[in-house]
């Protein structure tokens, strides 16, 4: 089955990169310090924070040695990932956001599940807590997911496009990893500013050959309504086609044939994301390139959709159709502003 525990007692390093989350680090750092589970360490990883959330990390630091702060130039979560990577000594590995919260006992039933079930990479739940943008808690959705328990390596291997279109082994919370694994491999996240995650994810799960999900949520993932989604930068398409052809690439690699319905879903999680760059992209030219890029294409025909929006935009960028997909999202940003517009007068009232 491979790795074996050499302790009942292993370290857990938890890595938090940190920029600009005044309001919300002390929250995260509390439900870090305070787990049942004694034998960690905290790393945060001040990514050019310009707010106070360097000043409220180290009044934590002073009375607390578990932690470490470790300042870094802003580069974004991905390079401050790395830093953490680097100066952890844990035999386990998690990365917890700083502007999210773990209950007190997670750590502490990550190791008994690694225990219990001795394997590469456990996953577990997210409870997604919904907030107003005042600030005001709305309600909390908990994921509820099918146990699984793989050992053997084909089994592990074909369950990734499973797990990553039910959302279990894209981003990297809530997760418990083996650093001898990333670092015997060298592992790191790529510098992207989006999606970085995602190929981490699978750069490990390259290496691996077991795999346990368990029906818990330890995890507190902060959804704040209204909340700016950051930049799109105007390659993002180039990561897009990257994880398609990696993914593609890793399949063949170890001989298997993805069934169907799971690239479609792969496919259509995938163009997404690029639809998200086009209503945020007035580039003609950025358009023409991702209309041309190989990978996109693959996406887009391999893609399916009940929603017509989304079939439009899918068939222009198979037929390449650059003006008629311009015209489009023109048309669309106008109806997305105007009804942005009305809800926001309608709120008003």
């Amino acid at each position: 089955m491979g790795y074996q525990y050499k302790s009942e007692n292993p370290k857990v390093s938890i890595i938090i990169p940190a920029f600009n989350v005044a309001e919300y680090i002390d929250k995260c750092l509390r439900s870090v310090i305070e787990q049942t589970y004694e034998n960690i360490e905290i790393i945060v990883v001040i990514d050019g924070a310009t707010d106070n959330t360097e000043a409220i990390a180290k009044k934590w630091e002073k009375t607390h040695d578990l932690l470490l702060i470790v300042l870094h130039q802003n580069m974004g979560s991905g390079p401050a990932r790395n830093k953490g990577i680097d100066a952890a000594t844990g035999d386990y590995i998690m990365f917890v956001d700083p502007d999210d919260w773990i209950d007190k006992d997670m750590i502490l039933r990550y190791v008994e599940i690694m225990n219990e079930t001795p394997c590469d990479i456990v996953v577990s739940g997210i409870a997604t807590e919904h907030y107003a943008s005042g600030g005001k808690h709305l309600s909390t959705d908990k994921d509820i997911l099918d146990e699984i328990y793989h050992t053997s390596l084909d089994a592990t291997r074909a369950e990734y496009l499973s797990l990553f279109n039910k959302g279990l082994i894209r981003g990297p919370t809530s997760k418990l990893y083996r650093r001898n694994i990333i670092n015997k491999h060298g592992l790191r996240f790529p510098s992207f500013r989006r999606s970085q995650d995602i190929v981490f994810n699978y750069e490990y799960y390259k290496c691996i050959k077991s795999v346990r999900v368990f029906n818990s949520a330890f995890y507190h993932y902060r959804c704040i309504a209204g909340k700016q989604r950051k930049k799109i930068p105007n390659d993002y398409y180039k990561t897009i086609s990257k994880i398609y052809n990696d993914v593609v690439s890793m399949y063949k690699e170890w001989n298997i044939r993805p069934k169907e319905d799971m690239v479609y879903k792969f496919c259509s999680y995938e163009f997404n994301s690029l639809c998200y760059q086009l209503l945020h992209t007035n580039s003609g030219k950025i358009i023409n390139d991702i209309i041309k890029d190989e990978g996109i294409c693959c996406i887009a025909k391999n893609a399916r959709y009940s929603d017509l929006k989304r079939e439009i935009v899918r068939n222009m960028v198979i037929k390449k159709k650059p003006r008629l997909l311009r015209l489009y999202l023109f048309f669309a940003k106008c109806y997305i502003s105007i009804r942005d517009h009305l809800l926001m007068i309608m709120r008003s009232i």
